[in-house]
């Protein structure tokens, strides 16, 4: 408890799935958690949810593959709490794909690109300012264990996550003398609302994940929170520039 505590702390995407976990986490730890996703409402029903357990949240719309909007609500940050002193990158999408011969480069290359890879630049190039400014400040990004291994059909997805990877590295890197820490989080299977169903429908494919982890069982939102308080929180102080795969031993074997 408390390893947050009164940090000023944005979750994109946080209002279900594995956001959800993370802002709830983020939120159990003492962090003023401003959960943020594009339909408004559903962000504010976690708040509102977390609020009566007795934690300190908010609830913002951001469509992330708009500028215009990331400058919105972290002027909004700024100018309700004087400052942001975590960044959760963790919104993003995906598509079931097809392979490079075959794909629909509208959905399955540039708006993945789009919103996960350019989204995240967003966000990191609205934040930045306001941390140097502060004296310093943490940002994980989410990325995904397909950015270490073969998924074969999302050239589109991979590639985004690779290459937020390799901006956080940058990130990283340019600004650590600004006591700005920059990590990322690779999320193996895991099991949100969203992919409970295919369970039934896919059946063979949901085995094979689980059969193909050191630890027999898909993640769940919590386990990503766990990993993003730790990266978010002073105990990885000395941690930047790093890629924390949460998969279960999945990319091991």
């Amino acid at each position: 408890m408390d390893r947050l505590k009164d940090k000023v702390a944005l979750v994109t995407g946080g209002s279900k799935g594995i956001g959800a976990g993370i802002s709830r986490r983020f939120a159990e730890e003492g962090a003023i958690t401003i959960i943020a996703s594009r339909k408004v409402e559903e962000s504010q029903a976690l708040a509102d949810e977390l609020a009566k357990e007795g934690w300190r949240t908010d609830a913002h719309r951001l469509d992330i593959s708009s500028l215009d909007e990331w400058k919105t609500i972290i002027d909004y940050i700024i100018d309700k709490y004087g400052r942001i002193d975590v960044l959760m990158n963790n919104a993003g999408v995906a598509t079931t794909g097809d392979p490079m011969d075959k794909m629909d480069l509208a959905r399955d290359w540039d708006m993945l690109i789009k919103c996960n890879l350019t989204g995240t630049f967003y966000g990191m190039y609205t934040a930045i300012p306001h941390m140097v400014e502060a004296g310093g400040g943490t940002i994980v990004n989410t990325s995904s264990y397909g950015a270490s291994v073969a998924c074969t059909g999302v050239s589109g997805y991979v590639a985004a996550k690779g290459g937020i990877n390799a901006l956080s590295r940058d990130v990283a890197a340019v600004y650590g003398p600004a006591n700005i820490r920059c990590n990322t989080v690779s999320p193996g299977a895991t099991m949100t609302p969203a992919v409970e169903p295919l369970l039934e429908s896919m059946p063979e494919v949901m085995e094979g994940l689980i059969s193909n982890c050191v630890i027999h069982r898909f993640g769940t939102p919590q386990d990503i929170g766990n990993a993003c308080v730790f990266l978010a929180s002073d105990e990885s102080s000395y941690i930047t520039g790093q890629d924390i795969l949460v998969d279960g031993g999945f990319s091991i074997v």
